[in-house]
């Protein structure tokens, strides 16, 4: 009869199996970012939202000079600046860049580009936590 041996573990491996359990499940970079609870809305390039038509010269494009596109939020400068880099609750680690600003887009409210307007309307107005990458 084979007698079966159990493992045995140092007092030493202890400390280091926690930290490692510990830091598996955290989001990556989140511990280097701001957090932020913002009301988050959603924009597309219309007239209703932007006041601007397709004939007008900068139709589509953001405040930084890029083309508004997925992963475009338009924020407020004073408090995020343009090209700054975002996490959204929701969105799992896709990462947004702050690169267009609104007039409704003053303090702790953020939105996120759109590709129709009738997406825009679907997403409503969320109270979201936004993570800010340093």
């Amino acid at each position: 009869m084979k007698k079966r041996l159990k493992p045995q573990i140092s007092d030493n491996a202890i400390p280091q199996i926690i930290y490692m359990l510990v830091f598996m499940f955290l989001p990556l970079k989140t511990a280097s970012a701001e957090v932020y609870h913002m009301t988050v809305r959603a924009y597309d390039n219309c007239k209703v939202c932007t006041g601007k038509t397709p004939r007008h010269k900068a139709y589509g494009i953001t405040k930084s000079g890029k083309v508004a596109s997925r992963g475009t939020v338009a924020v407020d400068p004073k408090m995020i600046p343009l090209g700054t880099k975002l996490k959204i609750e929701g969105y799992g680690n896709k990462v947004f860049r702050a690169e267009d600003i609104g007039k409704a887009v003053r303090g702790r409210r953020i939105e996120i580009w759109m590709e129709s307007h009738n997406k825009a309307l679907r997403f409503g107005k969320k109270r979201l936590r936004v993570y800010v990458m340093k």
